[in-house]
């Protein structure tokens, strides 16, 4: 059975249908050329296969017929070609070589796609899951900017909120040195007059010896000598 390779290949002449091959079909090589309503040779093997697991034993029918494969299937009760039916229409259980797909669904009973047949995306589910990536890298691509902006901002925040600390310190540090600087120049300039602590005005002496001018605690000397 199965055995099509030891025949010869159909010829290819005009009186050939399309589709039309040379099968092993009852342990004889068969032309399997016959059309709608023409009388088949039908070619039927039952397989007996046992689960490992639970030993339980299933059956497998394969028919074989001598119908143009693909198109036409021969129907075992009037033994004639009949069409092959087109996906979703009812078909016998296990009866793949019924459908066009080559493929009988045992849940269902109906032709069906097989199992191993890649599956057919439409052009309009390219476009959406397209339009669907591209959204998705657009709104990944916001959402690392909003963040980045975000921690941009804030790292700016804190080297503002820095040197404007920094500043406030060297402003009371400069603040503080010209103190010390002005109170060490006032020190050092009393020391430098050496006034007298009974310093006193003489009613008599038309240029007192010592008076204040004004009050930035400037002195000024009868003699005219200023000390600042």
């Amino acid at each position: 059975m199965n055995r099509d390779d030891e025949c010869a290949p159909a010829r290819q002449d005009a009186s050939q249908p399309p589709g039309a091959s040379v099968i092993c079909l009852n342990f004889t090589c068969t032309y399997a050329n016959a059309t709608f309503n023409e009388s088949c040779t039908l070619d039927t093997t039952t397989h007996r296969l046992t689960d490992p697991h639970d030993h339980s034993i299933t059956t497998l029918t394969i028919s074989r017929s001598s119908c143009v494969p693909g198109r036409f299937y021969c129907n075992s009760t009037t033994r004639l070609c009949v069409p092959t039916k087109e996906l979703g229409e009812g078909c016998t259980e296990q009866a793949d070589w019924e459908c066009a797909s080559g493929y009988c669904s045992d849940a269902t009973a109906r032709c069906t796609d097989p199992p191993e047949t890649p599956h057919r995306i439409t052009a309009l589910q390219f476009a959406l899951a397209t339009v669907t990536i591209v959204l998705g890298m657009l709104s990944v691509c916001g959402i690392l900017i909003f963040i980045h902006n975000r921690k941009r901002e804030k790292k700016r925040a804190e080297v503002e909120e820095y040197y404007r600390e920094q500043t406030a310190y060297r402003n009371a540090l400069n603040a503080l040195v010209a103190a010390v600087v002005t109170g060490d120049r006032e020190s050092a300039l009393l020391e430098d007059i050496d006034i007298d602590e009974h310093a006193y005005r003489d009613d008599s002496d038309q240029q007192p010896l010592l008076r204040h001018r004004r009050s930035d605690s400037s002195w000024k000397f009868g003699s005219g000598m200023r000390a600042e």
